[in-house]
């Protein structure tokens, strides 16, 4: 009866501890929803910070912004269209420096303009006439710009003096254009201005084109002013590029990604995210845009994926779940360090309760006090609580084991050059890391629950040899935990076979190496255990009970 009480004991309050540390919204690999959801409260929603926007004469990124909002459905969308139609009507700027440029010119890149640039500029009249106008510019920066028309060992645009060479002409009097109008940071300026002279005097051009093709890439998609006010906020070709890039993957998602950057007013977080969860970066930034600014700096702040599963919607819909949950809400937004040791804690605490009480009942004789201390039975528990902890963490932690979640770096470049480019391009993507995210998280489960097992065996056998018995006896004994010492074989063949099914449902990617592992540690510590810790001891205690009369 002692025994029973003691059972229920430790697993009633270990569940308690568990569903307390499952509510806790703290995770190693991602942030909860409804932290990013409180992040939110009383900070400007994407139409308050569209109309902010116009507020400060920035009609085409309010222009932007107010699409991000349509495509979110969010109310009072068609409100801030109307306000941005009725700004750019009565505030019509001209660019920066416009009366360095001919008035035509001036005219074709208004801030009233929604045409894309790169479409304004496609005119051959137009552009000879912009790059004419900068010619007289007295600007250093713009004339080693334009000296860039005369480049021929150009790799990824076809040079100016071609057939072909309007697109590269056209990026260039972007360029200059940009320079001219003081229409890019500081930074980025003595940059481009660096990679035109280094090319301009034999060097390397491929990164001077690389920003060219960028700059092109978002003038196909932005018209002046939304162009100008976004490369106000780059300072860097490398941002630049990384935001280029996840533009033209974005597709028609795009103006998502323009109108956070132009929150963010600093793009170097966007694109550090965009680039690490390419799969789910956009559908997290859709979720967090819709809810407001203070979310979009969450999100951007922790580089983490939204977590919001579906079940625990309902079970916070009644208390004390719900209560315990939102009393956890707001340590978790200002210290999610410390919430997540202590959601640690309590995990390890209800697995140490549950292995306590079940171990009163397989770790205990009959008759035996379940408190009394024991040696042996406290290192069998403490594996068994280990074990649970291990368990029971990897599957409440989202994606601990997602091979999608973040983007794998693969070491090794490819560089074939008398082959193709495009076929050197299949050949690099054909070619997928062997060690992902979740062949090495299952290698170290497999190892660590083979570990504990082999720890628990070694208790078991230290637990016999100190027994005050005859030999004969302890001999006995050992033959009796035979199934015991056999455990890493038996969970090695079921890893394996849990792993194969799951292949072939389709719920993980096929690996090999995850698959057999599970076996081999098995193999590997119970082989250990029974030639250097088990045959050593059967053979003294058979020599003991031979000389014994």
């Amino acid at each position: 009866m002692k025994r029973q009480i003691w059972c229920i004991t430790g697993i009633a309050f270990g569940l308690i501890l568990l569903i307390c540390a499952v509510l806790v919204p703290a995770h190693f690999r991602g942030i909860d929803f409804k932290v990013i959801e409180r992040a939110g409260i009383g900070t400007p929603s994407l139409v308050q910070s569209g109309v902010d926007l116009v507020k400060l004469e920035e009609i085409g990124a309010a222009r932007m912004v107010r699409r991000a909002a349509r495509l979110l459905k969010i109310e009072g969308h068609d409100e801030l269209g109307v306000y941005v139609a009725r700004a750019a009507r009565l505030h019509v700027l001209p660019p920066r420096n416009a009366d360095s440029l001919p008035s035509p010119i001036s005219d074709i890149l208004s801030l009233t303009n929604a045409r894309p640039v790169i479409e304004s500029l496609a005119g051959g009249e137009v552009r000879h006439r912009v790059i004419a106008a900068l010619k007289t510019s007295s600007r250093p920066a713009v004339q080693e710009i334009l000296k860039n028309l005369a480049l021929t060992n150009t790799t990824q645009f076809p040079p100016v003096n071609s057939s072909a060479g309007q697109p590269l002409e056209t990026a260039i009097a972007l360029a200059g254009l940009l320079v001219q109008t003081e229409s890019i940071s500081s930074s980025f300026r003595d940059k481009l201005e660096s990679l035109s002279k280094h090319a301009n005097g034999g060097g390397n051009v491929s990164l001077l084109e690389t920003v060219y093709l960028d700059l092109f890439s978002l003038g196909k998609r932005l018209d002046w002013s939304q162009l100008t006010e976004l490369m106000r906020r780059i300072d860097t070709t490398t941002t630049l590029q990384s935001l280029a890039g996840s533009a033209r993957a974005s597709g028609d998602r795009f103006p998502l990604l323009y109108a956070a950057a132009i929150l963010l007013d600093r793009p170097q977080p966007l694109v550090a995210f965009v680039e690490t969860f390419p799969e789910s970066g956009l559908d997290d930034l859709a979720k967090a845009l819709s809810l407001g600014r203070g979310s979009l700096m969450e999100l951007m702040r922790h580089q983490k994926r939204i977590y919001s599963p579906s079940w625990r919607e309902k079970m916070i819909g009644y208390d004390p779940f719900g209560a315990f949950f939102y009393l956890m809400l707001t340590p978790c937004r200002n210290t999610p360090g410390a919430s997540l040791i202590f959601r640690c804690l309590l995990f390890l605490g209800g697995a140490s309760l549950l292995a306590f009480g079940v171990g009163s009942l397989a770790f205990t004789a009959p008759g035996e006090d379940p408190a009394s201390p024991d040696r042996s039975r406290l290192a069998q528990t403490i594996s068994l609580a280990l074990s649970l902890f291990l368990v029971l963490f990897a599957s409440w932690e989202p994606f601990i084991v997602s091979q999608a979640s973040q983007k794998v770096e693969f070491p090794i470049r490819v560089r074939l050059p008398m082959v193709r480019p495009a076929a050197v391009s299949k050949l690099q993507t054909s070619i997928q890391p062997v060690m992902t995210t979740a062949t090495l998280t299952s290698l170290i489960v497999f190892f660590v629950l083979q570990a504990l097992i082999y720890i628990w065996c070694l208790a078991k056998i230290s637990e016999i040899r100190r027994q005050t018995v005859e030999p004969r006896l302890k001999l006995r004994l050992l033959d009796n935990e035979e199934h015991l010492f056999d455990a890493g074989l038996y969970l090695g063949f079921v890893g394996t076979i849990i792993s194969l099914i799951l292949v072939s449902m389709g719920i993980v990617k096929p690996s090999i190496m995850a698959a057999y592992s599970s076996t081999s540690f098995g193999i590997i510590f119970v082989s250990i255990l029974k030639i250097f810790h088990l045959r050593p001891l059967r053979r003294q205690l058979i020599m003991e009970s031979e000389v014994q009369p």
